[in-house]
């Protein structure tokens, strides 16, 4: 059974990540992601884009944006190749890096495979956030054995 938190009474995680130019952003998150804000105008200069249900992400403006030394938001999907087929339409392509202590290995297009299936891959926003992009079968398996 899934346990949660009950006395703290969560219903929502929402991801928030700071941007350095809010119109550039909102540009890439909704022009090239294709997400859709809860309001035409920023709310407390916070613009939010409900995912489905359970999910939201926020962006807003400030002097600096994060370290662009982790990813800030991982979202989990469908097909990982339809995704970069899509983003790549956006001009979009995916950034690799090296990890020296982890055993990670990308392939010619920018995906992290295993066992042979695409399982997730990064891209960046335009200040630099690290974004991924992982099946959702990867992680349903043990989401479904642990609930």
């Amino acid at each position: 059974m899934l346990r949660v938190n009950v006395m703290l009474g969560i219903k929502m995680v929402t991801t928030t990540i700071p941007v350095t130019n809010l119109a550039r952003a909102r540009q890439f998150y909704e022009g090239v992601l294709g997400f859709i804000p809860l309001d035409l105008v920023p709310r407390f200069g916070v613009v939010s884009y409900r995912l489905d249900n359970n999910t939201m992400l926020d962006i807003y403006q400030r002097s600096t944006a994060t370290s662009g030394e982790h990813t800030v938001a991982n979202f989990y999907v469908d097909d990982v190749l339809a995704a970069v087929d899509y983003l790549q339409t956006k001009g979009v392509i995916p950034t690799t890096f090296t990890a020296e202590d982890a055993n990670i290995h990308f392939n010619e297009r920018g995906i992290i495979l295993e066992d042979g299936k695409p399982r997730v891959f990064f891209i960046k926003d335009p200040d630099e956030n690290w974004l991924s992009f992982t099946a959702y079968d990867a992680i349903s398996d043990l989401i479904n054995t642990r609930s």
